[in-house]
């Protein structure tokens, strides 16, 4: 299918598979999607190095630090393929429904519907939406103009978060898509709307749909005029819907606004706010979020968990129906703001007469109705390499960040691994890096490869509620198989897993990479030469995560005990060679769904005793991990796989946690030359520990660990 992207802040449009159906989504075959002047130029621009320092600064320390920790080569190489990858375009489209994921029942195949979302509504021929940010079309409305569901929420929002009441006046600061969408929305609602812009022509349209006044910014003072307007009172209520670096929209606002008026900011602008006017008028100062409730919430988003209706009237999904609802009812006038139409394949002209047009404000994309959907989700990507016996054919599963950076270059070491295929989920930047690291093969169904006989090995990199199911399954096709930690988020998984090694005799190792760190094994190998139990402590200074990031979320990522943790749980019972019995944890209150920081006692079958500290709170100065044990009259501290300390003896290491020796220890095993090292038992054993140290600190009692015999 084809796609539009951004390279280099350049519009492209590219052959990509056909997305995977997930649960909880729909697939839709596009009819028409929308280009918006603001939104989409602010994505192109975005991919530009100078464009994206102006607007985020703090890129510049982020690089800096990098430089500081892996050197100038390696920075060089993950800034320049962050520049390079391909951004895909689009958060607003209209199509019919082709596919139904499980668990959703709302929608049929056939069903006309309208799509948002960024990273989902993308300008592609099909795209697979979450059914929270899908809604039916009204039989009325024309497929073209339900393509403007996105920006008309975004527009609604803004009127709604702005309270305006009938016979209100309502400033409407910038007259792009969005301002003139809010522009029709507020004189729906009884107001009296003045609109103000820079072009003359923007104006005018938005007096033919229905502002009391345009006033040009640029011809006339845009604060005298509203004062004038108003008899010197001033604006109820003013719209902030102008993109602008300048604080000067902002400020104009307050100006215009009358004493205890509200200000309501809908667009991106500077925020370098004049206090005294400001204070003086006692205004309210209101953010208006995107689409509205449920926006930038994964739960909703990404979940389909939807909000109450009693008690959030309106979410986002809601606010995409009143928008149909209104063009349905001719209300809301799309007609008058499309600039031009242009077939899917020429979006860089399309793109190209939405900068040079002063009328219109959108331009649409539209899609042949009647091309059939692809019957396979991959493709060939590479020239097929030479394979014989020696050679190890790998497929890789997942190919997020820690893919890339890390286990796609660990393996590309090997000259006698040939990378057989890739699977993502995101069909635009994966195949980027499948053609940038020679994969035969690219496809976004990971059943395509599992079925494959041509892989050997299956490395799987994806999030974490998805590794047992792949990891089970891999097994039982009689693949090897690496899975990134954890093994699986619950001990019903572990079990699946367990089962379908044992029962296909598959190679099955996790990504406990800390273990095969070169100082790492010599500590182990210092601590096995001491008698007696063990006392250790184990401080771990993590990085803060945002609250959405997905690690932190119990569904998809387990939680950050688990989701990291499990590294931690695993490297102490490796070190210390014994089975954890039982484990006493503490946790100060959580501050999202799940336990970001725990301090967790684990008593060992010998009667050793390990005490590990997992924070979020410490500065970014301190090394990350360090480890002390006690053990048999021997002392032993390893601190951040950099150096180690035995009985008062350092020895040294280059900044290194054992990510390429798993790989190559992985392949051994596979060829048959050496025994895998780190098993089933060991991923099951993690995550069973992981999940009694959660137990523990939330009923407040010993818990014993349910070992990889005992599930």
């Amino acid at each position: 299918m084809r796609q539009v992207f951004s390279r280099h802040g350049q519009v492209t449009v590219e052959d990509v598979p056909l997305p995977m159906v997930t649960p909880g989504a729909v697939l839709v075959q596009t009819a028409w999607s929308l280009l918006s002047s603001g939104t989409e130029r602010t994505n192109i621009s975005g991919q530009r190095l100078v464009d994206r320092i102006r607007r985020e600064p703090e890129i510049v320390g982020k690089v800096w630090d990098e430089l500081r920790r892996t050197g100038v080569a390696e920075t060089v190489r993950l800034v320049r393929d962050k520049m390079e990858r391909p951004i895909p375009l689009g958060n607003s489209l209209s199509g019919v429904v082709g596919q139904v994921g499980p668990g959703v029942t709302e929608f049929a195949v056939g069903d006309r519907v309208a799509c948002g979302g960024t990273g989902h509504a993308h300008h592609a021929e099909y795209v697979v939406v979450p059914r929270n940010l899908v809604v039916k079309v009204p039989e009325p409305v024309d497929l073209r103009d339900a393509a403007f569901v996105t920006l008309g929420a975004i527009a609604l929002n803004g009127v709604r978060r702005a309270r305006a009441q009938l016979g209100e006046t309502v400033v409407v600061l910038g007259l792009g898509l969005i301002g003139l969408l809010t522009v029709q929305i507020l004189r729906a609602a009884g107001a009296r709307v003045l609109g103000v812009d820079v072009v003359k022509d923007r104006v005018g349209l938005a007096e033919r749909l229905g502002a009391e006044r345009g006033i040009i910014a640029g011809e006339t003072d845009p604060v005298r005029a509203v004062l004038a307007h108003t008899a010197g009172v001033g604006a109820d209520t003013v719209l902030l819907t102008a993109g602008s670096e300048s604080s000067e929209p902002v400020n104009q606002a307050f100006e215009m606004a009358r004493a205890r008026g509200r200000v309501v900011i809908v667009g991106s602008v500077g925020m370098d706010l004049l206090r005294p006017t400001f204070y003086l008028k006692e205004l309210d100062l209101v953010m208006s979020r995107s689409t509205g409730p449920g926006r930038y919430d994964p739960s909703y988003e990404e979940r389909g968990i939807d909000y109450p209706l009693p008690y959030v009237r309106w979410t986002e999904r809601r606010n995409m129906e009143a928008v149909l609802q209104l063009i349905a009812e001719g209300t809301l006038r799309v007609g008058d703001l499309v600039a031009g139409e242009f077939p899917a394949d020429q979006a860089p002209a399309g793109y190209d007469a939405l900068t040079a047009s002063g009328r219109g404000v959108a331009v649409l994309l539209r899609y042949a109705a009647d091309q059939p959907a692809p019957v396979s989700r991959g493709f060939a990507v590479s020239r097929r390499a030479r394979s014989g016996s020696s050679t190890t054919r790998v497929a890789l599963v997942g190919t997020g960040e820690f893919a890339r950076k890390t286990l796609l270059p660990a393996l590309r070491r090997h000259r006698d691994v040939t990378l057989r295929a890739m699977v993502g989920g995101n069909s635009g930047t994966g195949l980027h890096d499948a053609r940038r690291f020679g994969a035969e093969r690219y496809t976004t169904d990971a059943a395509e490869v599992l079925a494959d006989p041509e892989v050997d090995a299956v490395v799987i990199a994806t999030r974490h509620h998805l590794h047992a199911a792949l990891a089970a399954e891999a097994a039982r096709r009689g693949k090897a198989v690496f899975v990134e930690k954890p093994l699986a988020l619950t001990l019903d998984e572990c079990r699946t897993v367990a089962d379908a090694v044992a029962t296909s005799g598959a190679l099955l190792t996790v990504g406990f990479n800390r273990r095969f760190a070169s100082l790492a094994r010599r500590a182990k190998d210092a601590l096995a030469a001491a008698s007696g139990t063990a006392l250790a402590i184990y401080r771990v200074n993590a990085r803060a995560l945002p609250s959405h990031h997905w690690l932190r979320d119990p569904v998809e990522g387990g939680g950050l005990v688990l989701a990291e943790g499990c590294h931690f749980f695993d490297l102490v019972c490796w070190l210390l060679d014994e089975e954890p019995e039982s484990v006493q944890a503490m946790a100060p209150p959580p501050s999202g769904e799940a336990v970001d920081e725990i301090v967790a006692t684990i008593r060992f079958s010998t009667g050793s005793i390990a005490t590990i500290v997992y924070s979020t709170s410490g500065h970014p100065s301190l090394p990350k991990e360090r480890i002390e044990v006690l053990k048999g009259g021997r002392a032993v501290v390893l601190d951040d796989f950099r150096t180690l300390l035995v009985d008062g003896k350092g020895f040294r290491a280059s900044d290194e946690k054992g990510h390429a020796e798993e790989i190559a220890a992985f392949l051994r095993a596979v060829r048959g030359v050496a025994p895998l090292e780190l098993l089933v038992r060991d991923g099951v054993r993690a995550t069973a520990l992981a999940l009694a140290v959660m137990e523990s600190a939330a009923t407040g009692k010993a818990v014993a660990v349910a070992g990889a015999g005992r599930i």
